[in-house]
């Protein structure tokens, strides 16, 4: 199907909300009086779909502090900010979805540290999730899963929609993990937000996180959906044994 460069852009910036409240009716009337350019926005708005249905996930969401940092960016000359200057709009709609698909795919990319290790995955994981439903939080040492994994509970807290959410360090034979499992109501504990790094010569209670001293998107995670401080001791001890009900 040939369109003019114009039209899909017009198109694009349709379904993207940018066009003025005159422009949008100007194109609603062309759309509903041109076949061809309706079946045209028909098959943008699938594919503008589809791209949301696959990176409308927990960790295509978070977006690591640093990247936010990095477009937030801003240049101070002579008193004056200069705001980092926005992404130029592509001729056609095509090269538009491509790059959004590379910039997706991008951010995944940088959340962790390349495809996931032998070790947990974010979803559910049994023995994990028996051993965080029984094990406090301590700050040394590690207690040994059934197969061979070590774990050690970091701290608990309530979720902001309900349930209980737990920050873990993992080690396993290809490296080590940093994940926060939440339980939901009548649920088992699920990893919610994950991050690896490969083993090194350093040993367990040696523990760096992946390419920093800290995790970006486990510390987001827990900002935003952390309803309040960690529990205590104490609190925690008393939630465990009834069975964080």
């Amino acid at each position: 199907m040939n369109m003019k460069h114009q039209d899909e852009e017009l198109l694009s910036q349709y379904l993207d909300g940018e066009l003025s409240t005159s422009e949008a009716n100007q194109l609603e009337q062309r759309l509903a009086a041109e076949p061809q350019l309706q079946e045209h926005f028909q098959s943008m708005q699938e594919v503008n779909e589809a791209l949301k249905s696959t990176f409308n996930t927990p960790l295509a969401r978070t977006v690591p502090a640093r990247i936010i940092r990095m477009l937030g960016k801003s240049e101070h000359r002579s008193g004056n900010v200069v705001p980092f200057p926005g992404r130029q709009r592509k001729a056609s709609w095509g090269f538009a979805i491509a790059a959004s698909i590379m910039a997706a795919s991008g951010l995944l990319l940088v959340q962790g540290t390349g495809p996931q290790l032998a070790g947990p995955t974010p979803g559910s994981d049994a023995l994990l999730a028996e051993a965080l439903e029984a094990t406090p939080s301590h700050g040394d040492g590690w207690d040994i899963l059934s197969d061979g994994r070590q774990l050690r509970p970091l701290l608990s807290y309530a979720h902001i929609d309900g349930g209980w959410c737990r920050e873990y360090l993992l080690s396993h034979q290809t490296g080590h993990s940093r994940g926060i499992a939440c339980k939901r109501a009548e649920g088992t504990w699920i990893t919610e937000a994950l991050d690896t790094q490969a083993q090194q010569s350093a040993s367990p209670d040696e523990y760096r996180t992946a390419g920093a001293a800290d995790s970006d998107h486990i510390a987001i995670f827990m900002e935003n959906n952390a309803a309040g401080i960690a529990l205590s001791a104490e609190q925690e001890q008393a939630l465990i044994a009834k069975g964080w009900q």
